[in-house]
């Protein structure tokens, strides 16, 4: 289940709560005070030093990372951008 962020309105205090995705996404604390829903930016880093004329830095760097498909596909996207500014 997803982990989901909710704020203190008073105290600032931050809280992870894990629930289901289809749920309401609200929380109350022990006093009954709802807690405002926080929307945290996803955190991801790519290796921009692969050469985006080399098919085998390409492989050998998403094989080493265990990247996911929709990894892969915006690494190859933004190869393939440099490949067309550098040969443009």
């Amino acid at each position: 289940m997803p982990i989901y962020s909710f704020r203190h309105p008073r105290t600032n205090e931050i809280r992870e709560i894990v629930q289901p995705i289809l749920s309401s996404h609200q929380y109350f604390g022990d006093d009954g005070t709802e807690w405002i829903r926080e929307f945290d930016l996803p955190e991801i880093g790519i290796d921009t030093k692969i050469d985006p004329m080399s098919k085998k830095q390409f492989a050998d760097k998403t094989r080493v990372k265990n990247y996911n498909y929709g990894e892969i596909s915006d690494i190859s996207a933004e190869l393939s951008e440099k490949r067309s500014k550098k040969m443009n």
